[in-house]
C-alpha cells in the first residue's frame, strides 16, 4: 500500500496501519535559513525531502503546494435550508456531505451540545477541548486531564509560550519550562510533547535552550 492509498484508507475507515505524517516545516525552514541542511537533503524541495524520508505531508501549503487543480468531474453544491446549510462535494468515487447548523450569541456558539458546564471563553480553547472529550466518551468511559493552574481561563494555558521564546531571554525560558515540568509531575506518569509548536521564526538559540531544558528537566 502506497502512502497515498494509506491516506485515503484512513478517511475511508479501512486503514490497518499508522501513517507517519510529521511536521517538518520548522526543521526544514531552520536549516535552510542557517545553511545547515544535511548533505543528503541539499537542493531538495520540501516535497522531495518528505519523499526521501518516506513520510506524508501534513499541510500541503506548508510543503510548498500552493496551487490546486480544479477537476472537471468535481461538483460542489450548496444547499441553504431554514435552520442549516449543507455543503456537498461529489467526485467520481463518492460524495462528502457537510451539514452546518450554528446558533450564536455575540459570536459564540450557544446551542452546542458539548457545552454542558458552560460556554468556553473565546480566549482559551482548553475549556472547550475538555468538554469536547467528555461529550464523545462512551457512557462508561473515563478521561484524565493534567492542566496547569489557570489553564482553563488564562490565555497562555500553561504550555510553552512562543512569545517568551521570541524574546530569547534565558531566565524567562527556564522559568517557563520549570512551570511546565512542575505541572506534569503532578501525575503518576506523564509525557512531554515539545517542539511541535515552535515556528521557524523563533531564534535558534531560544529553541535550542528550550528543548535542552525540557530534555534535562523533564524527568523524576
Amino acid at each position: 500500500m502506497t502512502r497515498k492509498e494509506l491516506n485515503l484508507a484512513i478517511f475511508e475507515g479501512t486503514a490497518e496501519k499508522v501513517l507517519w505524517q510529521p511536521r517538518l516545516e520548522t526543521w526544514i525552514g531552520h536549516h535552510l535559513s542557517q545553511g545547515t541542511m544535511p548533505e543528503r537533503f541539499r537542493g531538495m524541495s520540501s516535497l522531495e525531502i518528505y519523499d526521501a524520508l518516506r513520510c506524508s505531508v501534513r499541510y500541503a501549503a506548508s510543503a510548498g503546494v500552493e496551487r490546486y487543480e480544479v477537476r472537471d468531474d468535481l461538483i460542489r453544491i450548496h444547499e441553504q435550508h431554514h435552520a442549516h446549510s449543507v455543503e456537498v462535494v461529489r467526485t467520481p468515487v463518492g460524495e462528502i456531505r457537510t451539514v452546518h447548523q450554528e446558533l450564536r450569541d455575540e459570536g459564540r456558539l450557544k446551542d452546542d451540545r458539548r457545552w454542558k458546564v458552560g460556554v468556553p471563553p473565546a480566549s482559551n480553547a482548553n475549556f472547550a477541548w475538555v468538554q469536547h472529550f467528555i461529550h464523545h466518551l462512551a457512557p462508561t468511559g473515563l478521561a484524565g486531564f493534567v492542566l496547569a493552574n489557570g489553564s482553563m481561563s488564562s490565555s497562555t494555558s500553561g504550555e510553552g509560550d512562543n512569545r517568551i521564546l521570541s524574546r530569547n531571554r534565558p531566565e524567562e525560558i527556564e522559568a517557563m519550562v520549570r512551570e511546565m515540568v512542575e505541572t506534569a509531575q503532578m501525575t503518576g506518569g506523564y509525557l512531554m510533547s515539545i517542539g511541535n509548536h515552535i515556528p521557524w521564526t523563533i531564534p535558534p538559540q531560544a529553541a535550542k535552550l528550550y528543548l535542552g531544558l525540557c530534555s534535562r528537566l523533564a524527568h523524576r
